[in-house]
């Protein structure tokens, strides 16, 4: 894996100019951007990192190669705070319409956000009883 420049170049100067906080590219190619998020703040949390993942996905190099060759992109956020309205602490997002039909085959779908809810987690449930998420989170904290 390559650590990336976690700089986002404007294409245009209206653009806004973020700055993720860890950008990482993968043998495969697979670009994982890793966020944490401490609090809540002013901006719309959810909608920025799906900015992130559109502009960190449409920054391919595609140019003389066909859209299936674009590769997986994941915006993938630690929060200390509950966002998410349900008792999953971790969550993936994926193009889906209202029904939760995918509009690619799951095995196809390059674009997720994941998150991870750590303000969700028990620190004080016993580790014997906890879920393999939970477990693997407590081991790093």
């Amino acid at each position: 894996m390559v650590v990336k420049n976690s700089e986002m170049v404007k294409d245009f100067s209206k653009m806004k100019n973020p700055r993720l906080d860890l950008l990482v590219e993968f043998d495969d190619r697979t670009m994982v951007d890793l966020e944490m998020q401490l609090r809540q703040t002013k901006d719309n949390l959810p909608i920025r990192f799906s900015y992130y993942l559109a502009r960190l996905h449409g920054s391919q190099e595609l140019e003389g190669k066909y859209y299936g060759e674009l590769k997986e992109t994941i915006v993938l956020v630690f929060f200390n705070v509950n966002l998410i309205d349900n008792h999953r602490m971790c969550n993936t997002f994926t193009l889906k319409n209202e029904d939760g039909l995918s509009f690619v085959k799951e095995t196809e779908d390059r674009m997720k956000i994941r998150t991870v809810e750590m303000a969700k987690l028990d620190v004080n449930k016993p580790l014997e009883e906890m879920n393999e998420q939970e477990s693997k989170i407590v081991k790093l904290r």
